[in-house]
């Protein structure tokens, strides 16, 4: 009588190589989605200047700045003749702009906000961080790691 099967020895081989390749297709995908987020986040800085920067051009022309769907020369104000306190302010309302208008959420925890006030010192993982903390000057910086050095930083000078 002959018995039909796998043995033992069998089995436990075909487990142990369904378990590498399961392994190696986890740290395969781990890559590929960190590389995606990183790319996602690149993606949205660039963003985030091509508009700021048409939108500032707008007060060189008289015409209104559009933030926070509303169009006021307050913003243009802050754009024309930049000083400390009208940059923060001015920040703070791009910071709005992108949260409420744009709805973006950050890229690595999608309970928090995709945009927030930082510089290269202090970035949240994942946001867009925009600073003004020079007279003439906004600061838009992403950063892709915990590690506070892994940033990219843009600065759109104000003083046209």
């Amino acid at each position: 009588m002959k018995n039909k099967g796998f043995t033992l020895i069998e089995l436990l081989v075909v487990v142990a190589i369904i378990g590498i390749l399961a392994a190696v297709g986890v740290v395969a995908y781990n890559g590929y989605t960190s590389g995606a987020k990183k790319n996602s986040l690149l993606s949205r800085q660039k963003l985030a200047v091509k508009f700021l920067m048409s939108e500032f051009q707008k007060c060189n022309i008289g015409q209104e700045l559009y933030l926070n769907n509303s169009t006021t020369f307050d913003q243009c104000i802050r754009v024309l003749n930049p000083t400390n306190t009208t940059t923060k302010n001015l920040a703070k309302s791009i910071i709005s702009h992108f949260n409420n208008i744009n709805d973006w959420k950050n890229i690595y925890d999608i309970q928090k906000a995709g945009a927030v006030e930082g510089n290269k010192k202090n970035c949240e993982k994942g946001a867009v961080c925009v600073g003004g903390y020079v007279a003439n000057q906004i600061l838009i910086v992403i950063n892709y790691d915990d590690n506070q050095s892994n940033y990219i930083s843009t600065v759109i000078e104000m003083d046209y």
